[in-house]
């Protein structure tokens, strides 16, 4: 009884080892477990090149990721680069200080005309065309005085602003002065030209800073709209 019973599951396990040996899976797992036996110091030299390969794809992503993120700064850096190009552009230096006894006498009549505010810090732009010119002073705690923000906090106030939207005026000036002492440090006088209504291509004016005893003229010509010219810069006091 028991030999024919085990009859059948002999066959059927045969049968099935069979079946088996004919996978190629099967078969490459018999083949490397002989090999694996047969050459077992080569599975050292195997698992080596392995780990190596993984180390190494694992290096090339971080690689990967190091250089994203450096490149990612360099642009940032690129647009740094290019918006104080921009900037140095806008903004181009102008010191062509004049000091001549007409000069100072039209100005000094045009501030007398419009009655300009004084203090120990004074800065006045005057033209002679239509065209909106805008005068900035920057504070040396960063706030800029301009027809947006015509006062600030440490005294200083854009009393005068002419030409600007509808008005117009052949001869007109803006002028920022303190009212009280100013605060220690580093000015910046900057001429925007905001808007173009003439048919000047070319429009010269007229900048006077005073700063404290001191007195000084500059002379320029504005030719391009939304253009900035930094005209002087000072210390306070000096």
């Amino acid at each position: 009884m028991v030999l024919y019973h085990s009859m059948p599951k002999l066959a059927m396990k045969t049968a099935f080892k069979q079946r088996l040996s004919k996978k190629w899976w099967f078969r490459w797992i018999r083949s490397y477990t002989w090999f694996s036996f047969r050459y077992w110091w080569m599975n050292y030299i195997l698992w080596a090149i392995l780990i190596g390969l993984l180390f190494w794809l694992i290096s090339i992503a971080l690689h990967g990721l190091n250089q994203c993120n450096e490149d990612k700064e360099i642009n940032k850096l690129l647009q740094r680069i290019d918006r104080e190009l921009e900037n140095c552009c806008q903004c181009g230096v102008v010191e062509t200080e004049v000091d001549t006894l007409s000069q100072n006498t039209l100005m000094d009549s045009l501030r007398e005309q419009y009655d300009a505010c004084n203090g120990d810090i004074t800065v006045t732009l005057a033209w002679q065309s239509s065209d909106d010119l805008d005068l900035h002073l920057v504070e040396p705690d960063g706030n800029v005085v301009y027809y947006k923000h015509p006062t600030s906090s440490n005294g200083a106030e854009l009393d005068i602003d002419m030409n600007a939207g509808n008005n117009s005026s052949g001869t007109p000036i803006e002028n920022i002065c303190y009212r009280r002492t100013p605060p220690a440090g580093t000015y910046k006088v900057y001429v925007h030209f905001f808007g173009k209504k003439s048919t000047l291509s070319e429009i010269p004016y007229t900048v006077y800073v005073r700063n404290g005893a001191s007195k000084k003229y500059f002379q320029s010509v504005h030719t391009t709209v939304k253009e900035k010219h930094l005209i002087y810069e000072f210390n306070y006091p000096e």
